[in-house]
C-alpha cells in the first residue's frame, strides 16, 4: 500500500551533508516504490556560516521540495516561520510525517501539527550530544533547556524515533527518555559501487602522483577533529599526502595557518566541495580515509570509503563503532589523539598486505549491509507498523 509521506529537514540538497544526503535517498527510495513524498525544509545552504540560497530547486530528482525562508534568532535558533502553516496543511493530508535533525525548528512544528492532525510522527534525530555542536557556546547552553523542554516533547511525540547507530541511540538515553527507539543505519548508494571507482582522475587533477594518501571527506567545521588530524598527518615520515576534502565552513584559513605552523603546508591540499563522480574518484585514489570526528551519529562516508576498497581510521565515537570493525576493517582511536591517529595511519600506510586485507574486507563488509534500498525498505516497514497502531 502507498502513502502520503511529509518530510521535514533543515536542509536538502544540493545542499551539503550527511543528514541531508540521508532524507534525499530516503525521499527517491520512498518516491521509486511508489509513496507520494513531499519535502519541507529551509533555503539554507549552510547553517554555519549562515548562507540562504534563493536559487535552490524546488524539484530535487523529481522529488517535490518546498523551501522556507531561514530566520536566525539570537544567534543559535533557525526558525523558518512559513512552515508552521505549510506543514498544517501537509498533515492533514499525509499519512505519515517524518523529521530530521534533533534540536531544530522543523522537527517541533511536525511533531505539533502530526499531532493535532493525529497522524503517525517519525523522527529520525540524527542526534548530536551538546558537548559536539556548532554554532558555539551559546548554543551549547540553549541545549540545557532545550532538551529537557522541547526536545523531550518532540521525543515523546514520537511514534518511533530512528537510530541510525547503536552508538547515537546509547548517547541519546544519556540526556532524554527515548523508550520508543530502532536502530535503521544510514546507507549508501550501492549501485555507484558495483564497479570500484577509478582513483586515477582524482590523483591526476590534484597532481598527487604516486605519493601515499590520506584523506578527509567532509564538511570542514569545528566537530570534525581536523586540528587533531593535522598534528597527526605532520607525525608521519615520507612523501604521504593530506587531501581535505569538503565544503569549507569556516575552519579553511585556521587550518591552512596551521599547517604552514607545522611545516607541511605544501602536503595538504584543499580540494572545495566535490561533485559525486570526483567524490567517488577520491575514496578510491586514498590510501586510508580519516574521520577523527569528535561526534558522528555514523558517518556515510566510512561505508562509501569501504565500498572502494580504502582502510579507515575513525574516532571511537558515535557509530564509527558500529561501521568500522577495528583491526579488520579499519581502526578506531580515542577522539583528540594525534598519536593513536599518526600510528593507525602508520600501520596501514606501511603494510601493503594488511591494507589489501583491510580494503578486501571493508568492501565486502559495506557492500552487504548498508545500501540506501535495505535502509528504505526497512523504513517503510516501520510506517505500515506505525500506521497500524
Amino acid at each position: 500500500m502507498t502513502s502520503k509521506v511529509v518530510l521535514a529537514a533543515i536542509r536538502y540538497p544540493p545542499a551539503p551533508g550527511g543528514a541531508e544526503t540521508h532524507v534525499a535517498a530516503l525521499a527517491e527510495g520512498l518516491a521509486k516504490r511508489g509513496h507520494d513524498v513531499v519535502v519541507h525544509t529551509s533555503d539554507l545552504f549552510t547553517e554555519y556560516p549562515f548562507e540562504r540560497r534563493s536559487s535552490l530547486p524546488d524539484k530535487v530528482n523529481g522529488i517535490p521540495v518546498v523551501r522556507h525562508r531561514a530566520v536566525r534568532v539570537g544567534g543559535a535558533w533557525t526558525t523558518m516561520p512559513s512552515m508552521g502553516k505549510a506543514l498544517r496543511a501537509a498533515a492533514n493530508e499525509a499519512d505519515i510525517i517524518h523529521a530530521h535533525s534533533y534540536g531544530y525548528y522543523q522537527t517541533v512544528v511536525a511533531s505539533r501539527e502530526a499531532k493535532r492532525a493525529g497522524k503517525p510522527f517519525v523522527f529520525t534525530p540524527h542526534f548530536h550530544p551538546p558537548w559536539s555542536m556548532e554554532g558555539g557556546a551559546w548554543r551549547r547552553a540553549l541545549r540545557s533547556l532545550y532538551d529537557p523542554w522541547l526536545g523531550q516533547r518532540v521525543v515523546d511525540a514520537a511514534s518511533r524515533v530512528i537510530a541510525v547507530s547503536s552508538g547515537e541511540l546509547e548517547e541519546m538515553r544519556v540526556h532524554l527518555r527515548v523508550p520508543n527507539a530502532v536502530v535503521i543505519p544510514n546507507g549508501f548508494h550501492a549501485a555507484h559501487y558495483a564497479s570500484v571507482p577509478d582513483g586515477a582522475p582524482f590523483r591526476a587533477r590534484f597532481g598527487l602522483g604516486d605519493s601515499p594518501v590520506v584523506l578527509f571527506a567532509g564538511r570542514l567545521a569545528s566537530n570534525k577533529g581536523l586540528i587533531t588530524l593535522l598534528d597527526a598527518f605532520a607525525r608521519l615520515r615520507g612523501d604521504a599526502r593530506l587531501v581535505l576534502a569538503g565544503q569549507d565552513q569556516g575552519w579553511r584559513a585556521r587550518l591552512e595557518e596551521q599547517a604552514r605552523g607545522l611545516g607541511i603546508r605544501e602536503r595538504v591540499t584543499f580540494t572545495g566541495h566535490l561533485d559525486d563522480g570526483a567524490y567517488r574518484s577520491a575514496l578510491s585514489a586514498a590510501d586510508v580515509l580519516a574521520l577523527p570526528s569528535e561526534w558522528e551519529a555514523f558517518g556515510i562516508v566510512l561505508a562509501e570509503a569501504m565500498a572502494c576498497g580504502t582502510p579507515c581510521v575513525g574516532t571511537r565515537v558515535g557509530g564509527a563503532p558500529d561501521v568500522i570493525v577495528d583491526e579488520e576493517t579499519g581502526f578506531l582511536v580515542p577522539y583528540g589523539d594525534a598519536v593513536a591517529l599518526a600510528k593507525a595511519f602508520e600501520r596501514i600506510l606501511c603494510d601493503d598486505a594488511l591494507a589489501a586485507r583491510m580494503g578486501h574486507a571493508g568492501r565486502a563488509r559495506a557492500m552487504q549491509s548498508y545500501s540506501w534500498d535495505a535502509v528504505v525498505e526497512r523504513t517503510i516497514a516501520l510506517y505500515a507498523e506505525v500506521g497500524r497502531r
